[in-house]
Order: C-alpha cells, then sequence, then structure tokens
C-alpha cells in the first residue's frame, strides 16, 4: 500500500512539474469561458446618457429573478412601457427636483437602481403593492404594462407611488422633526390600517388609510398626495375631515414644508408648482420624442 501511495505521488508530481514548465503551450488569447457579448439597444444608450451618465441611475426593465425578489409572481415590462415611463420618471420627477434645487441635490438623493416590473405585485391579503423602496438605494416599480399617459392616471399609478418612496429615502438620509410622529400618537394603526375607513382617517388627521400605518409612510403619504393630486383635492379632504383631523393634517403639511427647507434648501411650495405645471403638459407631449 506505501508503495503505490509512494508512485502515485511520484507520478502527480511529474505531471503538475510537466503542466507547470510547458506553460508556454496554452493559448492563452482563447477559452472555453467565453462571455457573450451584451449588444446595447438605443433605449440602452439613452439610459447611460440620461439616467446613469447625469444621476448614476441604474433603470433595469430587463426582468431578473434576482433583482425582482420571491414575494410574488412577476412578469417583466414590454420595451415599449419601459421606454414611455422611464422618460417621464426625468420628466416629472428628477427634472423638477432639479428645476427647484440643483443636479446635486437629485444626485445624492437619488436611487442608484429603479427596477420596472411589468406585472402587478398582489399581496395574500388581496391588495397590490405598487411601489417599494430599499436600504435608499433602490425603487421599484410595478405594473409598469398598464402604462397609461394621462396626468390623473400616472399619478395615481405611478408618480403618487414615485414621490411616496424617493420621500423614505430622503428621510433616511436626512430624518424629519420626530415632533411629526407625536401629532398623531396614539393613533397609529400598524397592521390593521386598512380597517380604517377614508372619513375615520381624516377625522384623525390621516390624508389617507395607509398614512395611519407609522409615521414614516404617514410623512411619505403627505409629501406624495401634497404633491402629485394638487391644492384642490388636499383642501377637499381637509374639509371633509373634523376640526381635531383637519388641524392635525395642517400642521403635519408644515412640518413638511419646513423640513425640506432646513434639510435640503428646498421650497416645498415651489416644488409643488413646478410637479404640478410639468403633470399638465404631459397631455401636450410627444413621450416617445420627449428627449433626443
Amino acid at each position: 500500500m506505501k508503495k503505490y501511495i509512494l508512485t502515485t505521488a511520484i507520478i502527480f508530481s511529474f505531471v503538475l512539474s510537466w503542466s507547470c514548465s510547458n506553460d508556454e503551450d496554452i493559448d492563452k488569447n482563447n477559452s472555453i469561458f467565453v462571455d457573450s457579448p451584451v449588444e446595447q439597444t438605443e433605449f440602452d444608450k439613452w439610459l447611460l446618457d440620461n439616467m446613469v451618465y447625469p444621476y448614476n441611475i441604474k433603470v433595469q426593465y430587463k426582468y431578473k429573478d434576482i433583482e425582482a425578489g420571491s414575494s410574488y409572481t412577476l412578469a417583466p415590462p414590454s420595451v415599449e412601457m419601459g421606454k414611455k415611463l422611464t422618460k417621464l420618471l426625468k420628466f416629472l420627477w428628477l427634472d423638477a427636483y432639479e428645476e427647484v434645487g440643483d443636479v446635486d441635490f437629485v444626485r445624492k438623493t437619488a436611487p442608484k437602481v429603479i427596477q420596472l416590473i411589468g406585472s402587478p405585485a398582489y399581496n395574500p391579503d388581496g391588495t397590490a403593492t405598487a411601489g417599494t423602496a430599499e436600504g435608499g438605494v433602490k425603487i421599484t416599480l410595478y405594473n409598469v404594462n398598464g402604462f397609461v399617459d394621462d396626468p390623473v392616471s400616472l399619478n395615481d399609478k405611478y408618480f403618487g407611488v414615485i414621490q411616496h418612496e424617493y420621500t423614505h429615502i430622503v428621510n433616511q438620509l436626512k430624518d424629519y422633526d420626530p415632533g411629526y410622529g407625536l401629532i398623531s400618537e396614539g393613533d397609529y394603526k400598524s397592521g390593521d390600517w386598512t380597517k380604517l375607513s377614508e372619513k375615520d382617517a381624516l377625522d384623525a388627521g390621516f390624508i389617507t388609510s395607509y398614512s395611519s400605518k407609522n409615521p414614516g409612510e404617514d410623512f411619505a403619504e403627505v409629501v406624495s398626495k401634497y404633491l402629485t393630486k394638487g391644492k384642490d383635492w388636499w383642501n377637499g379632504k381637509l374639509n371633509q375631515a373634523s376640526a381635531d383631523g383637519k388641524a392635525k393634517l395642517e400642521e403635519k403639511l408644515g412640518i413638511v414644508i419646513d423640513y425640506y427647507k432646513s434639510a435640503w434648501n428646498i421650497d416645498f411650495n415651489e416644488l409643488y408648482e413646478v410637479v404640478q405645471r410639468r403633470s399638465q403638459e404631459v397631455q401636450y407631449i410627444d413621450i416617445d420624442n420627449l428627449y433626443p
């Protein structure tokens, strides 16, 4: 047995020595492990020029399981819908903040990845998740294949979501006044927010039932609804609320306005005017040719 092991060791040493000494015979210019080149489409080039280079944002519209997660059964977006929505993301969201602030603000606060999913993300309770923000670096938008290019539908389906999720990222970078959460302290519903009617929510000082989930969602809903729904909608909700609920909502909006000014030097009322103006301009825009 010992003789066999010794013989094997000698043969192995010889083979190893020979392979190393004949290194010059290896064809290093060719390999069986070849990465297939990925052809860039015109849209890919547009994304580089308009999203990656100016903002360092990667838009993922080609479906990848590892990026989409395993909580839902999902489908990729069509390229056509992905193009349209991405161009409007720049026009209605990034360019709006850049117009009021500057490009450095957008670079500091924008997520590094925007994931577009074609199908809705249905939850076990029957609700559908419209979008998510992860760790301040990624926003996922669902139901991109349901894209409709009119201002109301855009805000309801996508830009209310993007403003909400973006607010979470901005808040993670610089927190808002903790006094915000004290305004409705004791009224937050956590997992039971779906049981709160719209009227009860307004009477308790929440602009939507979802706002009652926790202070962070509350803050993001105030920002999102005010910017995308408009003052007439906002004032209509205030008029439906009880006197106490109305006072709480007005106090919350005041803290939001102060936060953007003190934390980011952003005039929130000016931002509102820019978002509203751009939302109305969408109906006159040829989205396919919005940007070169």
